[in-house]
């Protein structure tokens, strides 16, 4: 009898055993196979078989075969938003085409995508006034999927309806969508655009550090990724790890110059933005009415301290902040540091010789609990129009893409941004945390509005680098007058 028990004993340790050796096996898969925060259990009824969180678009859904009509921009990077074929020979633009096949099958609709209209930066304006002329004239556009800019001029000119009229369709707190927007991108209480795993284009401007590790490894600096996991990536630790790192490769009598190795160097002003969005500030908020107003970050003694603090930084041989296009200075080897986007790393990985890896852009300090991105502006924001003739169509529509766009298309972005030994698992985590991690705005989204030298945005930039001796507050002040005016007239247009 006790050698039955003994046999028994042993047989239970190994079965127990054998379950835990599994559970690691999946365990292992699952961090593998899936990119995102919101890993489960496979076959689990609220996760797919990756370990992705499911959608709750019912499964009888079924429009009958009819035509969405989506008008988008016509872009080099906005192509792999709406691909319509797989001619390109681009994964991304691939997976896209994959992801609309599929939104077409589960909710049985056509998806019809108008292309024709040059919509970028410089052709902005003309977009908005030829969309919005056609629509005057009856064109029925059910979905706009625009240059980021360009959706508030469709808001403020009573184009756009109030996605969260159609919360039973888009269910702005699943993960394919910006957790920011329901609550720093509503205006008359009302959110009229979204983004995030329905535009690969928002996912590739997402703003971030790359960094050279191989330059971290030979200066012993601490790692800035394992920094961003221990809670303890600050300004200040972004400045400690800069210090003397300047180096005068050309003996240039002039001063530093792109050919000089730095600590820091930004890709170019653009990303300025990310230090003021890092940092938990805005340029703009709404008040308890849902008015549109200069926000009290925007006033404060926090912004005052980050932008003198960054100037006096950026003064010194350490950093190198032009306005400039300057992607040598990383891949060349010669910034620890650099300020730029995902779709940099992706597009210039075959001349990088180097390990890599990213980080988000730092906190303000540690009491700061969490981190936080932006994305350049030539990225697709998503709208329902007021003409659409059935919205909650249009809304399941967008859902349909955005939750596919999760699976698919998000987990694409991140395999094209493997390269140099760019496959650790910390990798994994900084594109999950980052992309988890994006805001939007009010003073980048109604941009439009404003006059280049008098907008929110250039204020900020343009102390990084103007170096001019105006504090904070008086700059501020020199602007603010303009900024209220341009608000006043927002506002109006929403009725208040």
């Amino acid at each position: 009898m006790n050698c039955f028990k003994k046999l028994l004993a042993i047989i239970c340790c190994i079965a127990m055993l054998l379950t835990v050796l599994v559970g690691c096996a999946k365990g292992e898969d699952e961090v593998t196979d899936t990119v995102s925060n919101s890993v489960g259990q496979g076959g689990d009824e609220l996760y797919d078989e990756k370990g992705l969180l499911k959608d709750s678009i019912p499964d009888d859904l079924d429009y009958g075969g009819k035509n969405v009509r989506i008008v988008g921009w016509a872009d080099t990077e906005a192509s792999k938003d709406f691909n319509v074929d797989t001619s390109t020979g681009d994964e991304i633009a691939y997976q896209t085409f994959a992801r609309n096949e599929s939104v077409k099958e589960r909710l049985n609709v056509g998806l019809e995508f108008v292309l024709d209209y040059k919509g970028d930066n410089a052709n902005r304006y003309d977009y908005i006034a030829t969309i919005e002329k056609n629509l005057m004239s009856g064109e029925i556009y059910d979905i706009i999927a625009c240059y980021s800019q360009n959706v508030a001029n469709f808001a403020t000119d009573g184009y756009l309806v109030d996605l969260m009229s159609e919360d039973d369709a888009i269910e702005i707190d699943k993960p394919w969508w910006s957790s920011d927007l329901a609550e720093n991108s509503v205006i008359n209480n009302k959110l009229y655009f979204a983004s995030g795993s329905i535009s690969a284009t928002s996912i590739r401007e997402t703003m971030i550090m790359a960094v050279n590790l191989k330059t971290v490894a030979e200066l012993g600096v601490d790692d800035p990724r394992q920094l961003v996991k221990d809670g303890a990536w600050t300004l200040e630790a972004f400045y400690q790890m800069c210090n003397k790192t300047y180096v005068d490769l050309n003996a240039d009598t002039q001063g530093k110059d792109v050919d000089d190795k730095f600590g820091f160097a930004m890709c170019d002003s653009t990303f300025g933005d990310g230090f003021l969005a890092s940092t938990g500030l805005h340029y703009l908020s709404t008040d308890n009415t849902g008015k549109l107003i200069i926000s009290p970050d925007f006033k404060g003694e926090k912004i005052y301290n980050i932008a003198k603090n960054l100037i006096d930084h950026f003064k010194t041989d350490d950093y190198y902040y032009q306005t400039a296009y300057i992607p040598k200075v990383f891949t060349s080897g010669r910034a620890m540091l650099y300020g730029t986007d995902f779709g940099f790393l992706m597009d210039n990985r075959q001349e990088i010789t180097f390990n890599y890896g990213f980080v988000p852009f730092p906190k303000a300090d540690v009491d700061q609990t969490e981190y936080y991105s932006c994305s350049g502006f030539p990225f697709t924001m998503w709208c329902i129009t007021t003409q659409c003739p059935d919205t909650e169509r249009a809304a399941y529509v967008m859902e349909a893409l955005a939750s596919a766009g999760y699976r698919t298309v998000q987990p694409e972005v991140y395999e094209n941004l493997k390269y140099r030994g760019n496959t650790d698992e910390i990798n994994v985590e900084m594109f999950d945390l980052i992309i988890a991690s994006k805001t939007y705005d009010m003073g980048r989204v109604f941009h439009n509005n404003f006059k280049w030298e008098e907008s929110p945005v250039a204020l900020f930039r343009s102390r990084m680098y103007k170096y001019d001796g105006i504090d904070w507050y008086s700059a501020l002040a020199n602007k603010s007058g303009a900024i209220e005016g341009v608000l006043t007239s927002i506002n109006s247009s929403f009725g208040y």
